[in-house]
This record gives C-alpha cells, structure tokens and sequence, in this order.
C-alpha cells in the first residue's frame, strides 16, 4: 500500500503552488512523470528512515497510514520537488517543512510520538531491559535487577 498519493499534494496546495512546483522548466502544468518520481523518492526516503521502527511498514496488518504520516509525506515530496527547481533555497518554505517532517519521523523512529491509526503499534527501536523471569520464577537479566536496586552488586 502507498503512504500517500498525487492527490494528498494536490489537496495539501493551491492549484498554484501545486501546477508550478510540480511543472517542469518553469512551466504552469504539471508534469506526471516528475511528480510521480517525486512520490516515489519520498516513500523510499520515509520507508529508510523509519524502517529499523516500523520493519513491515506503517500499514502493516492491515492498518491504516495516519493522517500525520501522509501529511509529512507531502511535506517531504514538495521539498524534493522545490529543491529540483534552480531558483530552489535551503532557507525556502518548503525545506523548512521538509526538514520539519523528517524531524517528526524521526520522532516515530525513536518512540517518542506513535502513529494512532496504525496496526503495526508502537515502535520497537531500542532493546528493552526487563526483569523478566523464566519458569522457575528466577530473574533472567541481573543487571536490570542491579539498576532497579533490587539485587545489590559491585558494579
């Protein structure tokens, strides 16, 4: 399943703002093939940075992609797009917004947001260290029992 479509952009921009971010060579019409890589290299860069997270996507189990996600999917394909352009700046709208979805995501990555409408569930980026115990009730992890100040030791 895609994260976000062509008409997630349109519906995010003017007619405008969208005809000359998405036109090729300055033009007033969008040009299909350009905005289709665009969709493309955004989903590849969201699918990379949230993979170690997210491993069988944001839709996985039959879930669905968050309204969050889609919006700062949009929000990365139009800085792509406005950084093709020759008159593009790294200080532009559209870099900030890009820069600003990356952050988000990396967010999701590290846990600290969780997307809502997902089944995949919250992210799983880091081991955990529990004081779980086996059948005979025996701690498994003594150096969680050590920093919980349950067991005391010389380390």
């Amino acid at each position: 399943m895609a994260l976000f479509t062509s008409s997630d952009i349109s519906a995010r921009l003017s007619t405008t703002a969208y005809q000359r971010l998405y036109a090729r060579n300055g033009g007033s019409t969008v040009d299909a093939t350009f905005l289709a890589l665009m969709v493309a290299e955004t989903e590849s860069r969201v699918n990379m940075l949230t993979a170690a997270a997210f491993p069988a996507g944001f839709d996985a189990t039959g879930g669905t992609v968050d309204v969050a996600i889609v919006g700062a999917c949009v929000d990365i394909c139009n800085g792509l797009a406005a950084s093709r352009h020759p008159s593009a700046s790294e200080n532009g709208a559209y870099a900030l917004a890009q820069r600003n979805a990356e952050e988000f995501l990396r967010k999701l990555k590290a846990d600290q947001a969780r997307p809502v409408t997902s089944a995949a569930g919250p992210a799983k980026p880091r081991a955990g260290n529990r004081n779980e115990t086996d059948e005979n009730g025996e701690y498994t992890n003594p150096y969680s029992r050590s920093a919980d100040g349950k067991t005391f030791s010389g380390f």
